[in-house]
């Protein structure tokens, strides 16, 4: 009997280590609040969050009807991205995702930063793994740039849900964040998002 309950937990510590839990997707919809991201993206887009712990990379995925087109739109990685987690109000503890990039140009510049936020819960990765992230979040996107004499400005508000299944799905395989953001992108291609 000993042996048996060795074996089996040799063969379990074996399968959970195996496991990567680093992905963690969010899927919601989007407000665009100025003319260029409304004309990028419609004014009200659904969207795919998806986060690769591992490398802090993150990653959007739009899509949309614009003139009658199904459509999607994706950014590149959003490098580094940091979760942070942190005493809220009334013994709530908060979880963030940041993203800031500033390109330290002169005269010409590009400048971006993503906050999102929510209340911690504790939410499945993989069949076998939990962890601390929130089940909702609310959040923003702002760019600023200026090449020249053009300038442009991009302000996007969001509200964003946990998403088990493609979270899962990932961490189930070991799957990473770029390979993950390639499924949903075949996922809505499918769906005749183009």
């Amino acid at each position: 009997m000993t042996i048996r309950l060795f074996i089996f937990a040799l063969i379990f510590t074996l399968a959970t280590t195996g496991v990567r839990a680093d992905v963690v997707v969010y899927k919601g919809t989007a407000t665009c609040l100025t003319p260029a991201a409304r004309s990028n993206y419609s004014k009200t887009p659904k969207l795919y969050y998806v986060v690769d712990l591992g490398t802090r990379q993150s990653y959007i995925l739009f899509f949309y009807t614009l003139s009658d087109q199904k459509k999607q739109s994706g950014t590149p990685a959003l490098s580094p991205t940091r979760y942070t987690s942190g005493a809220g109000n009334n013994g709530k503890t908060l979880g963030t995702f940041t993203y800031f990039y500033d390109d330290g140009g002169g005269s010409s510049y590009n400048v971006s930063a993503l906050y999102f936020r929510g209340k911690e819960s504790t939410v499945s990765l993989s069949n076998i793994k939990t962890g601390n992230f929130p089940k909702t979040m609310t959040g923003i996107f702002r760019a600023a740039g200026k090449v020249g004499i053009g300038s442009s400005l991009d302000e996007i508000n969001f509200v964003l849900a946990y998403d088990s299944f493609h979270t899962q799905s990932a961490n189930n395989v070991s799957k990473s964040g770029i390979t993950t953001f390639g499924d949903l992108q075949g996922e809505l291609t499918a769906k005749g998002f183009q």
